[in-house]
């Protein structure tokens, strides 16, 4: 998900977020393997983690290791939600799922 700003493509807070859950939900738990995997970097990973977590959709784990992150199940039903927004998205872009 993402958009044109300007010369070069970008990312709104809630599609970065977004991705983020997705990278979670795939199983990534460690800070920077999510980083890597939502395609983001340091700043915007903190950022996104503080308003998820604040939100309920996402919990820190403090282990021997370090920060681990889970997906809660608030988190899991937003994901849900915006897999079905995006589809419904998609079919209006389509030829096909477009009406005159």
């Amino acid at each position: 998900m993402a958009m044109w700003v300007g010369w070069r493509m970008g990312r709104s807070r809630i599609e970065l977020c977004v991705d983020i859950l997705k990278a979670m939900a795939e199983g990534n738990r460690k800070p920077t393997r999510i980083m890597y995997k939502a395609n983001s970097y340091w700043l915007k990973l903190e950022e996104c983690l503080s308003l998820l977590g604040e939100r309920g959709l996402i919990k820190s784990l403090v282990e021997n290791q370090g920060v681990r992150y889970e997906v809660t199940e608030r988190g899991r039903e937003a994901l849900n939600y915006f897999g079905k927004m995006e589809s419904a998205l998609r079919c209006l872009s389509s030829p096909s799922g477009s009406k005159k």
